[in-house]
């Protein structure tokens, strides 16, 4: 098992215990159904099941055909990122303090750092890592800066700010990896493409970091829309 792998494993398993914790938090502090934590939990597990069987199926592998099937799981990947944030899991994780939602953002550095072993690797392709014009890493690296700020009071300029800012660097991430994929559409060309990322433990990539990443955009605005202006 090479080092990107054991990372992605690693970062994976991570993001479930901060996203395990957060939600516990906010359910015992709040007054939200305990049930909630079981429901987040069983989310978090069959969807994890769901992406190892796309993965381990080869189900997006096929990325020459159009439209390819990479592209249809990373919309799904966005929609069920949504949805999730408007449950009760979601409403839970809005009332989490805003220092932790932001802060939780730092597993991005991570991250990107796999990303950057599997182009060592030889795996993926330069210009997706933070070498090339992938910028996701400052996002991360933002959220561990500004957490403290955010700790005592509500900086809601600041934090309006960063999220616009750090989802339009996940976005921007989304589309050079749409443009990698051989397609009509297809920018960059070269011996490497994404289909390293449509294998188990890659494809936690976006199944599982992207997913969450997503998520915790969501519910920065859902805890945004619930302050009083």
């Amino acid at each position: 098992m090479n080092l990107s792998s054991i990372l992605y494993i690693f970062i994976s398993i991570l993001v479930f215990i901060l996203f395990d914790w957060g939600i516990k938090k906010a359910v015992t502090s709040k007054d939200f159904d305990s049930r909630i934590i079981t429901q987040a939990r069983v989310f978090f597990v069959l969807w994890y099941i769901v992406v190892s069987y796309i993965g381990t199926k080869g189900i997006i592998s096929k990325l020459e055909s159009f439209p390819s099937p990479l592209i249809y799981f990373l919309v799904g990947v966005i929609f069920i990122s949504f949805i999730l944030a408007t449950t009760k899991i979601g409403e839970a994780a809005a009332q989490l303090d805003w220092h932790y939602i932001i802060g939780f953002h730092g597993f991005r550095i991570l991250m990107e750092l796999a990303v950057y072993a599997a182009y060592l690797e030889d795996l993926a392709p330069v210009h997706i890592t933070f070498m090339g014009l992938n910028f996701n890493i400052l996002a991360g690296i933002s959220a561990l800066l500004i957490a403290p700020s955010v700790m005592y009071r509500s900086r809601l300029r600041l934090i309006k700010a960063w999220n616009y800012f750090s989802l339009m660097l996940l976005l921007s991430t989304l589309g050079l990896y749409a443009l990698s994929v051989p397609s009509s559409f297809q920018y960059f060309t070269g011996d490497k493409s994404m289909a390293w990322v449509s294998s188990v433990p890659y494809i936690y990539h976006l199944g599982v970091l992207l997913f969450f990443a997503l998520f915790g955009h969501w519910v920065v605005f859902k805890k945004i829309k619930s302050y009083d202006y």
